[in-house]
C-alpha cells in the first residue's frame, strides 16, 4: 500500500467510515483483520503476533497483543476463524463472503493525495519550502500524534501509530498555518483533515484499552479544572480555545461529569486576570501575557478585564463549576513533592517557580481524594486534574508510573483526552468537536515557549539600549509581532534569535506597513474614481431627470391651458347666446312673437343688470373671463403638482 505513513493515513480515514456502524470499539477493526486474512495463504496459522505484524505493515497501525487477541475472538465468532490449540485457522468458505477493505481504498487514497499535495503547494507559495510527498505524510502523522489519550493509564505510552522523528516542530507549524489557512478559504479540504482525526480518536479508544466494555457514563467522577482551562472557558483566549472548552464542557455533562475548582486555582486566575488589566497599557507585556496577546481578538477594554476579575466566582457557578477548599491532608497519601518537582523541570524546561507550585498543590489534592483507591478507568475515579498543558501530563503520568500500580489512572489528564474519551462515549453529542479540536490545537502549535518569548524580548531590549534600533522600532518589535508571527518566522527555534534576524524581521514589518499604506492609497484612490464615475453618472442621471421633467411640465402646462380655453370658451359661447337672445326682444315684429316666451324676459332683465355694473363699476366680463381662465390653469397644474409630487409653480 505505500510508506507506513501513508497506510496509516488511509487506515485512519476508513476508521472514520466504519464508526457509522454503531457497533463496539473493537468491531470497527474487524474489516482490518478480515482484509489481512485474505492477503494469508489459506494453510498460515494465525496468532496474536502474525496479526500485530500485519496491522502495522499494511495498516500503519500499532496494536496491543491484549487488544489483538480480543480483535481475533471477534472475528472468530463470525465463523471466519477456528480455534485449536491457540492457533486459529482460516475458513475459507466462510472468508470468502467477506468483503476485502482493501480493495476500496482508491477514492480515499485519491483523497488523502490531493491534500498532501494541496499542503506541499501552500508551504512552497507562502514559505518557499519546498515538501516531497514522503515529507507531507510524516509531517501529518506527526501533526495527528498530537492528539492522543496515552497518559490516561499508567501502563499505556505511545500512539496507534510510528510516528517519524525528523523535522517534528517545524512540521507542526507549517501544518498548524496550513490548517488555520484552509478553515478560512477551503472547508472541504478542512473536512478531509476532520476525517483523519476522527479516525485517529477511534483508534485512541482502543490504544488506550480505557473504553472497552466500560459504561457511558462519568458520573462517578469529578473533572478538576487548570487555571488555562478556565481562561480558555472565560473567554480571554481566544474564540477558538473559548469554543473548545465550553463544547468540553457541555459533552462530559452530557454524560454524567461533574466540573470543579480548587480555591488556590480560582485564585490563581482571578490575579492573571488583575495583573493583565495592571499592564494593559505597557506595549510589551502584549507578548509574554496571553490575556494580553488575545485582546485584540476578544475586543476587551481594561475595565472588562477587571469586572471578569471580580465576577469569576459567577461565571464558575453559572457554568455548573463548584469550587471546592482542598482536603485535609492524610500523611498515607501524600505525594513525594521533590520526586514529582524534579520530574515536572525534566518534562516542562522552563517552569515559574510559583506556577509550579500551584500545579504540585493540585496534584496533592487529587491524591488526597482519591486515597489510593484502585482505578484502572478513568469512569472508576474520582478525582482527576484536567489541564491544556500535554507536557505537565506527561510529567505526572511518568511520576505515576514510578509511585504506583501501572493500572491506574494517572492524576492529571489533558482536556483533549477527556474530549476524546467523552467523544468516544457519545458521538452524536458533539458535532463539532473534531473541527474545535483541530483548530485550537493548530492555534496553540502557534505559541511561542516560555524560553523563546524570554529571548526575544530580551535581545530586542538590548537592541534598544545599545541604539541599533529606535524607540519607535521597539514600540514595532513589541506591539506589531504576535505570538504566531515569532514562532512562525523562527519555526520555534531560540538560535534563531541573533541581531541579524531581529533586524530582518523589523524589516519585514516595516515593508508590511509600507504595503499596508500603498494598498490603502491605492484603494483610496480607487474609491475617489469611483465615486467621480459615480457622480458623473448621478449628474447625467440627474440631467436626464430634469429633461424628464421638464417635458412632464410643459405638457402639464400645456393640458392646463386647453383645459383653461375649454371650459371659458364654453362661457364665452354661452354669454353670446344670452346676448344674442336679450336683443332678440328689439327687433320689430320679434316681442309680439317671443311675448309669450318667459325666459326671454328674465334674459333680457340680465343684460340690463350687467349693462349697470358695468356703467357703475366699470366690470368687464371679458376681463373677467380671462382672469377665471388663469385661475383654471393654475387649479389643473396644483392638482397633477399633487398627484405626481413635483413643483411647477412657485
Amino acid at each position: 500500500m505505500g510508506n507506513i505513513s501513508q497506510n496509516t493515513l488511509i487506515s485512519l480515514a476508513i476508521l472514520k467510515e466504519q464508526m457509522n456502524n454503531n457497533e463496539d470499539y473493537l468491531s470497527y477493526f474487524n474489516p482490518f483483520v478480515i482484509g489481512i486474512l485474505k492477503k494469508l495463504d489459506l494453510s498460515t496459522p494465525v496468532n496474536d503476533e502474525l496479526i500485530s505484524e500485519q496491522l502495522h505493515s499494511v495498516c500503519g497501525l500499532k496494536f496491543p497483543k491484549r487488544i489483538v487477541q480480543l480483535m481475533l475472538k471477534k472475528v472468530s465468532k463470525k465463523g471466519i476463524l477456528t480455534k485449536k490449540n491457540g492457533i486459529y485457522t482460516i475458513v475459507q468458505e466462510k472468508l470468502e463472503k467477506q468483503e476485502n477493505i482493501f480493495a476500496k481504498t482508491g477514492p480515499i487514497k485519491s483523497q488523502l493525495f490531493d491534500l498532501i499535495n494541496n499542503f506541499s503547494e501552500f508551504c512552497k507559495e507562502k514559505y518557499k519550502v519546498s515538501f516531497t510527498e514522503e515529507d507531507s505524510l510524516d509531517a501529518f502523522i506527526q501533526f495527528l500524534s498530537k492528539f492522543s489519550i496515552s497518559a490516561i493509564r499508567l501502563s499505556i505510552s505511545g500512539t496507534a501509530f510510528e510516528v517519524p522523528k525528523r523535522n517534528k516542530d517545524v512540521n507542526l507549524i507549517y501544518i498548524s498555518q496550513y490548517i488555520l489557512s484552509i478553515f478560512k478559504t477551503d472547508r472541504k479540504r478542512f473536512e478531509e483533515f476532520e476525517i483523519l482525526l476522527k479516525g485517529n480518536m477511534i483508534a485512541n479508544s482502543i490504544v488506550s484499552d480505557t473504553l472497552i466494555d466500560t459504561p457511558q457514563t462519568f458520573k462517578n467522577v469529578v473533572f478538576y479544572l487548570d487555571t488555562p482551562i478556565i481562561v480558555e472557558l472565560y473567554g480571554l483566549d481566544g474564540v477558538i480555545l473559548e469554543e473548545a472548552a465550553k463544547e468540553l464542557l457541555e459533552l462530559v455533562t452530557k454524560i454524567g461529569g461533574k466540573f470543579a475548582v480548587f480555591e488556590h486555582t480560582k485564585q490563581e486566575t482571578s490575579s492573571l486576570i488583575y495583573r493583565a488589566a495592571e499592564q494593559y497599557d505597557v506595549p510589551e507585556s502584549r507578548l509574554n501575557n496571553k490575556i494580553l496577546e488575545n485582546l485584540l481578538e476578544t475586543g476587551l477594554s481594561k475595565s472588562d478585564l477587571q469586572l471578569k476579575a471580580e465576577k469569576l466566582s459567577e461565571f464558575l457557578a453559572s457554568k455548573g463549576i463548584e469550587t471546592e477548599e482542598d482536603p485535609d491532608i492524610e500523611i498515607e497519601y501524600c505525594i513525594d513533592e521533590v520526586s514529582l518537582s524534579k520530574l515536572m523541570d525534566e518534562h516542562i524546561g522552563q517552569y515559574r517557580e510559583k506556577v509550579k507550585r500551584q500545579d504540585i498543590r493540585s496534584v496533592q489534592n487529587i491524591y488526597q481524594l482519591r486515597k489510593n483507591k484502585p482505578s484502572n478507568r478513568l469512569e472508576e475515579c474520582s478525582a482527576v486534574f484536567v489541564t491544556n498543558n500535554p507536557k505537565l501530563a506527561s510529567a505526572i503520568h511518568e511520576y505515576g508510573r514510578i509511585m504506583s500500580d501501572e493500572n491506574n489512572v494517572s492524576a492529571v489528564i489533558t482536556d483533549f483526552s477527556l474530549a476524546n474519551m467523552a467523544w468516544l462515549k457519545a458521538p452524536l453529542g458533539a458535532c463539532d468537536l473534531q473541527k474545535i479540536e483541530l483548530l485550537s490545537m493548530a492555534y496553540l502549535s502557534l505559541q511561542p515557549s516560555n524560553e523563546l518569548l524570554q529571548k526575544y524580548l530580551t535581545e530586542i531590549e538590548k537592541l534598544q539600549k545599545d541604539e541599533s534600533i529606535s524607540d519607535s522600532d521597539y514600540f514595532l518589535l513589541t506591539c506589531q509581532v504576535n505570538n504566531s508571527e515569532l514562532v512562525t518566522y523562527t519555526m520555534g527555534n531560540e538560535d534563531a534569535l541573533t541581531k541579524e534576524t531581529i533586524m530582518s524581521l523589523l524589516e519585514r514589518i516595516k515593508t508590511e506597513i509600507r504595503s499596508e499604506e500603498i494598498q490603502k492609497l491605492a484603494e483610496e484612490e480607487s474609491k475617489h474614481k469611483e465615486t467621480k464615475n459615480e457622480l458623473s453618472v448621478t449628474k447625467k442621471e440627474l440631467n436626464d431627470s430634469k429633461s424628464e421633467l421638464s417635458k412632464i411640465t410643459q405638457k402639464i402646462i400645456w393640458n392646463s391651458k386647453e383645459y383653461a380655453n375649454k371650459v371659458v370658451g364654453f362661457i364665452n359661447a354661452f354669454m353670446i347666446f344670452i346676448i344674442i337672445v336679450g336683443l332678440v326682444p328689439q327687433i320689430p315684429v320679434i316681442p309680439y312673437l317671443l311675448s309669450k316666451l318667459e325666459f326671454v324676459k328674465w334674459i333680457s332683465l340680465i343684460l340690463a343688470i350687467l349693462s349697470g355694473l358695468s356703467l357703475l363699476t366699470g366690470f368687464c366680463i371679458f376681463k373677467w373671463l380671462e382672469k377665471y381662465r388663469k385661475h383654471l390653469e393654475t387649479k389643473y397644474i396644483r392638482k397633477q403638482e399633487k398627484k405626481l409630487d413635483i413643483k411647477i409653480l412657485k
